[in-house]
């Protein structure tokens, strides 16, 4: 038997049998497990052997989709699966792919870069998107003349959701009466706390529309015992399912899909003298911005409200700073004691600082803390929050401890240099909170909560990159800015 348990406690069963724990302290063994032959591996999801499908191949990367006809619609009846920035596959596990396809943001779904997370976009009222030529991506309308023809709101859910797969919802088995296979394959949503995870898998599918809300949504519908259709942020990630050109719905001749790129920014290198202890920092200009290249390792050990001790080595290992820097809580990234400046004095665990102005915090004399506006000018300077954790990270060192044959390192093309340094828990300040290659995190000078302060982030097997909160009580990665 192998069994692996994805962060958020569900257990997949990959061989053999699933052994069901009854109380907190049984065992596998005896009776208490369950056979082959009555176990129901949630990936594999039944076909309708009573429809007669029809099959279209994607010329880009040449897989071939069934599709099926209902009402006027000829609509695929798998969710696409064309790997490119912006797509990701269910938890990472990229062989679960081949079962869910690939959840697109809505920006890559639509095709169109000028249509990010904050931007409203004049698109056409039939979009090819991300679909191959021939198909386009659903609008609303489309999908609510799905709706109809199965029968309306009351019994769409019911009818167009596969017979099994619904792990987390095995009391509302879906009929799958025309073929259209809706699979839970569940999301990709931000926390703004948590960064990215996925959320619903076993118990929901959501699928884009065409149809933009506002500069910050997209409409999508959602499948489980019902049939909604609901708004969801441009950067979350949905399933997508392409519905066959028609009279009544093409594209226009001049809107062709192109896979989403990146423009690599323009850039300099050069350096910098810490003066307070002679270190020497590589840095990068990215057109208004210069940027430490490396993470900060000046030891600061001044006193905050919280802890005698402020800065940190991982491991309490001097080769380590050497390495990936020091850990500041944010109290001292933020320069509470007001050592070097009144920027940042008193800001802490239990309050709201919110500063009105650049502050210097623990960084050298003419640098500061950078906000998380300037977080996400760097975002934004090097190609987007669907590229920039790719074009960031460093090209060794990232690891995927559940798939160490997976290459989760990034290209680190600006030689930022953002290494998987993680966090460390005040609980124990001598190990890392997290295992060491997966996440690096860095502070900001922006709070909105008494105990959170706004970071930027990477993750292992993650192209994108974050700007989440962390728990001010965490020690964290620094990186300067140049004041201008």
């Amino acid at each position: 038997m192998e069994i692996s348990c994805a962060k958020n406690g569900r257990c997949i069963v990959k061989k053999i049998f699933l052994c069901i724990v009854v109380s907190l302290l049984a065992a596998c063994g005896g009776d208490d497990f369950v056979q082959e032959d009555s176990f129901e591996d949630p990936r594999v999801i039944a076909w309708n052997t009573d429809i007669s499908y029809g099959e279209m191949t994607d010329a880009r990367n040449g897989k071939t989709y069934k599709t099926v006809k209902i009402g006027k619609q000829t609509w695929m009846a798998e969710n696409l699966n064309l790997p490119m920035w912006g797509a990701y596959c269910v938890d990472y596990r990229i062989h679960d792919c081949g079962v869910y396809g690939l959840l697109y943001d809505w920006l890559t779904a639509v095709g169109r870069l000028d249509c990010d997370f904050e931007k409203s976009c004049a698109l056409p009222s039939v979009v090819q998107g991300v679909c191959p030529d021939g198909w386009h991506l659903p609008s609303v309308e489309e999908w609510r003349i799905l709706r109809d023809a199965v029968g309306g709101d009351s019994v769409a859910g019911t009818v167009l959701r596969s017979k099994n797969g619904w792990f987390l919802d095995k009391e509302f088995p879906g009929k799958d009466t025309y073929g259209f296979r809706a699979i839970p394959a569940g999301g990709r949503m931000l926390d703004l706390r948590d960064g990215y995870h996925f959320v619903n898998q076993y118990s929901t599918a959501f699928f884009w529309t065409s149809t933009e809300e506002s500069e910050f949504y997209g409409t999508g519908i959602w499948i489980n015992r019902s049939f909604t259709e609901m708004r969801g942020g441009k950067n979350e990630g949905r399933s997508v399912r392409c519905v066959e050109n028609s009279e009544a719905f093409s594209p226009e001749t001049t809107e062709h899909f192109e896979i989403p790129q990146y423009e690599p920014a323009e850039f300099e290198t050069d350096s910098m003298t810490d003066s307070r202890d002679g270190q020497v920092y590589r840095t990068i200009v990215f057109a208004r911005q210069t940027w430490m290249a490396e993470n900060l390792n000046y030891r600061y050990m001044q006193k905050t409200a919280e802890f005698d001790s402020s800065s940190f080595c991982s491991n309490n290992s001097l080769d380590s700073c050497a390495k990936s820097g020091r850990y500041y809580f944010w109290s001292a990234a933020m320069d509470s004691a007001g050592i070097f400046s009144d920027d940042g004095i008193g800001c802490g665990v239990g309050l709201v600082c919110s500063p009105a102005e650049k502050v210097r915090g623990v960084c050298p004399e003419g640098w500061h803390l950078p906000d998380s506006t300037e977080w996400q000018d760097l975002i934004d300077a090097v190609g987007g929050v669907s590229v920039a954790g790719r074009v960031l990270k460093t090209q060794y060192a990232w690891k995927d401890v559940n798939n160490e044959d997976e290459d989760v390192n990034g290209t680190d093309d600006y030689g930022f240099s953002a290494y998987p340094a993680n966090w460390i828990s005040p609980n124990d300040i001598t190990k890392l909170f997290t295992s060491t290659g997966s996440t690096a995190f860095f502070w900001s000078s922006s709070d909105r909560e008494p105990n959170y302060a706004c970071s930027f982030e990477l993750r292992k097997a993650f192209e994108s990159a974050f700007i989440p909160f962390l728990n001010k009580y965490y020690a964290a990665n620094v990186r300067c800015v140049k004041d201008r």
